[in-house]
């Protein structure tokens, strides 16, 4: 009996720490900049650029060595008032036209050549300690309405982003907010958000850092 018990313990102890290393990390981590137009209107045309270069916040794709693509996801969250948007390179090595490249201790790269039309995501690149990098080719696999919210500058922060990492069963939140300039295009029936201003800003309660419920 006291043999199945500290078994039953020991199972218990390892069962935690199993779980615990699987749990998010948060890395307030400052954006560089982010930028994302809406033309969609007159030209059926939007994008978006995000990137970090924070090299002080300590960029992570996690602890583990494994090199396996099939294995690593991303996602950028912004969240612009009360609307938001996600932009997503889901988990699995690349086939040729859409996913990971690579998964070295030194960079990962997704790339989905079909974007906007096999999801929203273009490329996006982890290189730990040194950079975050995502671009769309739309306004997200969920949209953001930067046109329909309107010029939301005067707050602060202006955007509030997380870009999520996800390896090996290990996930990393990097949170940060930017200060942001706003101006209609395309004959007013377009708008561009143009972000590279640093302000404070934490991570969301969400566990999976989306803003979106």
């Amino acid at each position: 009996m006291q043999k199945t018990l500290i078994a039953s313990f020991a199972a218990l102890i390892a069962g935690g720490l199993m779980a615990s290393s699987a749990m998010a990390a948060d890395i307030l981590c400052d954006g560089k900049k982010l930028i994302i137009v809406d033309k969609l209107t007159t030209a059926s045309k939007a994008k978006a650029v995000y990137v970090s270069k924070d090299q002080a916040c300590g960029i992570s794709k996690g602890t583990s060595t494994s090199t396996d693509t099939a294995v690593i996801s991303a996602e950028l969250d912004v969240k612009y008032g009360s609307t938001s948007g996600n932009w997503d390179a889901p988990q699995g090595a690349s086939d040729g036209q859409k996913g990971w490249l690579v998964n070295k201790a030194t960079v990962a790269k997704f790339v989905n050549k079909g974007a906007p039309g096999t999801g929203s995501t273009k490329v996006a690149v982890i290189k730990p300690g040194k950079l975050l990098k995502i671009v769309g080719k739309d306004l997200g696999d969920s949209p953001i309405d930067i046109f329909g919210a309107g010029d939301l500058t005067a707050g602060s922060p202006d955007v509030t982003t997380v870009y999520t990492v996800t390896n090996d069963g290990q996930t990393n939140r990097h949170c940060g907010g930017l200060d942001c300039s706003y101006k209609l295009i395309a004959g007013d029936t377009g708008a561009k958000l143009v972000c590279k201003s640093v302000v404070a800003a934490g991570c969301p309660a969400s566990p999976s850092g989306a803003f979106i419920d």
